[in-house]
């Protein structure tokens, strides 16, 4: 199986740390983060792309589906902050090669915070090569 999900969790963090000191980084999606701002980035899809595969390799390539949950709980401006972080995990992801298929915002009940969710697709290589086919 091609994985590349620590890697882009990796450079997500380092990237976002830089631009938002103190931002809460999850591996998982949650109903309710404990800290705020959060942004949790999970793999909901891997699977290999039939047109590559052969009797040896099979799976040569695998399309990837990623998807990134923003969350904020500001008593004003929630949503402008949400979706400058989106923004900010869009700049990102896309620039390794994803393509950003949806962003839409996910309605939390009981109303605490904002959430918002992204998800990005992308072709992947045996050589973790990333391709937006």
């Amino acid at each position: 199986m091609i994985d590349i999900e620590n890697q882009v969790f990796d450079r997500l963090c380092v990237y976002l740390e830089a631009k938002r000191p103190g931002i809460n980084m999850s591996g998982d999606t949650l109903n309710a983060p404990t800290e705020f701002p959060c942004v949790a980035l999970e793999e909901v899809d891997n699977y290999p792309d039939r047109r590559t595969q052969d009797s040896i390799h099979p799976e040569n390539h695998a399309i990837i589906v990623l998807e990134a949950t923003v969350y904020s709980n500001k008593a004003v401006g929630r949503k402008q902050e949400a979706r400058a972080i989106a923004g900010e995990v869009s700049d990102l992801i896309q620039s390794l090669g994803f393509t950003r298929i949806s962003m839409n915002p996910a309605p939390v009940p009981g109303g605490g915070h904002y959430r918002l969710k992204l998800r990005f697709r992308a072709e992947v290589s045996a050589m973790e090569q990333i391709y937006r086919r």
